[in-house]
């Protein structure tokens, strides 16, 4: 008698607001990957101009929202937004409104303020209004070192913010992730 596995990839892509977010989520699945030895998750690569919209250009992300639903190279596509401490749900709606509505696989993933949060969260176990300030003033952080902070991640930690548990969630690991 054989026993088969069913073995699904997640093919996962992620529009970023910020422009080395892509890379910074790249070596996010990575690091999850490894850590938790997670191989049936892929991070979708969409070509460098279909992973960043600029802040309210949201004519721009409607269009690489519609191509890559089209294209169907992914199974959930992650759009994230910076609220810059405006709430989280109007953030959402605002996002939601130019996204193509036949489109299910989309999630929406809003930090409290920015990217950043999940650094600063990591080192200081709370939020900083202005995040990128912060890593500035402190560490001389400069936006192109995003990627590299994601070795500093600490995972525990970050189960306590709803933004990392949302994108936990969308890629299905939240269980494996924050026990």
């Amino acid at each position: 008698m054989h026993i088969f596995t069913v073995y699904y990839e997640l093919r996962v892509c992620v529009i970023s607001e910020d422009t080395y977010g892509h890379e910074f989520f790249k070596e996010l699945f990575k690091r999850l990957k490894d850590t938790y030895s997670i191989n049936n998750l892929i991070f979708h690569n969409s070509g460098r101009s279909y992973t960043t919209y600029r802040g309210c250009h949201y004519d721009k992300l409607y269009n690489i929202a519609k191509i890559l639903c089209s294209a169907s190279a992914c199974d959930v596509i992650i759009i994230t937004k910076d609220a810059d401490g405006r709430d989280i749900a109007d953030v959402k709606n605002e996002v939601r409104q130019y996204i193509p509505r036949d489109c299910t696989i989309i999630k929406i993933l809003v930090f409290n303020y920015e990217i950043e949060d999940w650094i600063i969260y990591s080192k200081l176990g709370h939020l900083d209004p202005n995040p990128s300030k912060y890593l500035k003033d402190h560490l001389r952080y400069e936006k192109f070192q995003l990627p590299k902070y994601v070795k500093e991640l600490d995972f525990n930690k970050l189960c306590n913010l709803e933004s990392f548990r949302d994108f936990i969630k969308y890629l299905n690991i939240e269980n494996l992730i924050c026990k």
